[in-house]
């Protein structure tokens, strides 16, 4: 009986695995010794296709946004449109990888497959009638504004749970306790289970902004603040 096969070793499996084992068990459980043995190969054979650890993270990353799903835009779609689904599909795939979220924050681009990614971006986005530098600059600003969102929504407490708001209030003046009830009911309008099964509520920006770039009348569709 001819023995099972496994996938040709390559950058990809390499990174493909290395990303499945990140879901698993998180970064903190990742080494090249782990990750040979997931493959059954001897670790110093991945060092052929990615040199360091560190180098093997940055085609995690890389892995990551090209899971980005594509953009689905219409004809008429501005440049704001475009930014807005851009970053709800990034969104997406971040919180289908709750695990590996620290690292994007972490590893800015650093490949060549990550530069085809963002030029790819930029050049949507220019087409679209924004300048290069805004462009740019847009996207830096509202990547890190997602990956600090999903961090917020999918990240384990440090230290673990803190003090319940309801806690914290009861030992409040009644003035303090209208403002902070209220404020918290403004920042944090969406409750969720993440996908270790905590609940937790989080705020929710990017839905609540999507209406404002899906309705053509929105002044804010056209860019105004």
């Amino acid at each position: 009986m001819d023995r099972p096969t496994r996938p040709a070793l390559s950058r990809d499996y390499i990174l493909r695995t290395a990303l499945a084992l990140i879901d698993r068990d998180g970064v903190e459980a990742l080494s090249m010794r782990k990750l040979g043995a997931e493959m059954g190969v001897d670790p110093m054979a991945i060092y052929h296709y990615l040199p360091s650890k560190a180098v093997l993270l940055d085609g995690v990353v890389e892995l990551l946004y090209s899971e980005v799903r594509p953009l689905e835009l219409a004809a008429s779609a501005s440049w704001t449109e475009a930014a807005a689904a851009a970053m709800r599909a990034f969104r997406a795939t971040l919180r289908a990888h709750p695990r590996a979220v620290a690292i994007v924050g972490t590893h800015p681009a650093a490949t060549p497959g990550m530069f085809d990614l963002l030029d790819s971006a930029l050049g949507l986005l220019m087409d679209l009638g924004l300048g290069g530098a805004d462009a740019l600059d847009l996207m830096n600003c509202l990547a890190i504004y997602t990956i600090g969102q999903v961090l917020a929504e999918v990240g384990e407490p440090v230290g673990g749970e803190g003090t319940p708001p309801e806690s914290v209030y009861a030992g409040l003046s009644p003035r303090r306790t209208r403002i902070s009830s209220r404020r918290s009911r403004e920042a944090t309008t969406t409750t969720r289970r993440d996908v270790r099964g905590r609940t937790q509520r989080t705020p929710d920006r990017l839905d609540r902004a999507a209406p404002l770039t899906d309705d053509p009348a929105s002044p804010r569709s056209a860019g105004h603040t």
